[in-house]
């Protein structure tokens, strides 16, 4: 389970994105919650859902560590629809949603 932190920072010089490992109480949860999101659709096929958790200006993403899930095109796509959920939502304090569905 790969989870990325969106914050909203006010700051005039660019900064530099920070990569860190779950540590070790956090790595049991996190794998407990990719479980949760994997669905058996049919024999064959499995679908891998997102997360997606709105902390008052922090957002969190957290997805399977699959290369498609994480390309520039899909930061595109997740940006866009994070953007228009929170217009849609107006201002609430705490928001959790699954794919869109909250």
């Amino acid at each position: 389970m790969v989870v990325c932190e969106v914050a909203v920072k006010y700051v005039t010089q660019p900064f530099d994105v920070e990569v860190s490992s779950a540590n070790g109480h956090l790595r049991p949860s996190l794998s407990n919650l990719n479980r949760k999101l994997k669905q058996q659709f049919s024999q064959w096929v499995y679908v891998q859902r997102g997360l997606r958790i709105i902390d008052g200006s922090t957002v969190y993403i957290c997805k399977a560590p699959r290369l498609i899930d994480w390309t520039r095109t899909q930061a595109l796509n997740d940006s866009d629809d994070l953007i228009a959920e929170v217009l849609s939502r107006g201002n609430s304090d705490r928001e959790v949603a699954v794919n869109g569905v909250g």
